[in-house]
């Protein structure tokens, strides 16, 4: 291989010799097919019918370590030789910036559709967890408690870790229909995004309010949210501000 040091390429018929130097040929020019000029790869100053020497492949890797890659062949994805006199180098410089930025643009959309804000998750967590006492789901209801939940239960003494939680509840669940449903109409996340208020109505079946629950969610270890705190209160009291 060839280097053209502060040179450039004299073209008696110009557009034949571009294609045959200027992407990855790995033949020298003879005498007559280049001369010296004291321009640089600007092209600035060229005589009719030179081609800048960017076009050129060049062995020196100080001066341009992947130039013998040719742009023909290379991979997209790959390295791309200095050549910014070559249209298909510029083509294929394109082609790439085109598709990483395409692919940039695709992945931010994906990650903004499938991540659902803390708020989001908070809620759509207390709406299931609901659920589980209208579909009468025991199993389901102790997979939204933590291990160390404290549940109050009507003025009771506080029941402490999951499986009392779970024990005290069961009864809730014996018979065909829910004797309550509740829905969150508020929840207010931290600004860490790890611990959540949650609260709403509690109504009968027939559809009255007749309390408001208010709980605790904590986002634990295995990135599930689940109620560290319950505590229910009046009907009359208005969302926290």
């Amino acid at each position: 291989m060839w280097r053209c040091p502060e040179q450039t390429i004299r073209i008696n018929a110009a557009r034949s010799l571009h294609q045959r130097f200027a992407c990855g040929s790995d033949r020298r020019p003879t005498q007559d097919e280049w001369v010296q000029t004291p321009q640089t790869d600007t092209g600035a100053g060229l005589e009719d019918g030179a081609l800048p020497i960017s076009c050129q492949p060049r062995s020196d890797p100080k001066m341009n370590p992947i130039s013998m890659i040719d742009p023909r062949t290379a991979s997209p994805d790959g390295p791309l030789p200095d050549r910014r006199g070559c249209s298909e180098w510029r083509t294929l410089r394109m082609r790439r910036i085109t598709s990483s930025t395409l692919a940039a643009m695709l992945v931010s959309v994906a990650a903004s559709a499938e991540s659902p804000s803390p708020t989001q998750q908070v809620t759509a967590a207390e709406r299931a967890f609901a659920r589980t006492m209208a579909e009468r789901d025991l199993q389901a209801f102790s997979g939204f408690v933590s291990q160390e939940a404290v549940f109050f239960m009507n003025g009771a003494a506080p029941v402490r870790g999951k499986a009392q939680v779970v024990q005290a509840w069961s009864g809730l669940f014996r018979a065909a229909s829910a004797p309550f449903t509740w829905e969150p109409d508020r929840v207010e996340v931290l600004d860490s995004g790890t611990l959540a208020l949650s609260t709403g109505p509690v109504r009968d079946l027939r559809g009255k309010v007749i309390a408001r629950f208010n709980s605790i969610w904590r986002l634990e270890a295995d990135g599930v949210w689940r109620v560290v705190f319950d505590k229910g209160s009046p009907a009359e009291d208005p969302p926290p501000k």
